[in-house]
C-alpha cells in the first residue's frame, strides 16, 4: 500500500513538473499549449483519484 501511495506521489510530481515546463516554454512562444492543456487534465484526474 505504501508503494502505491509513493508511486502516485512521484507520478503527480513528474506530471506537474512537465506541465510547469510546458507553461514556461509556451510563454516563450515555442511550446504547444494544447499539449499543456491535456497534461493539466491528466494531472487533475490523477490528483482527484487520490
Amino acid at each position: 500500500m505504501a508503494e502505491l501511495i509513493l508511486l502516485v506521489i512521484v507520478v503527480a510530481l513528474t506530471v506537474s513538473g512537465a506541465v510547469a515546463t510546458l507553461r514556461l516554454v509556451s510563454h516563450d512562444g515555442y511550446g504547444l499549449p494544447e499539449v499543456g492543456d491535456r497534461l493539466r487534465h491528466v494531472e487533475h484526474r490523477t490528483l482527484a483519484d487520490v
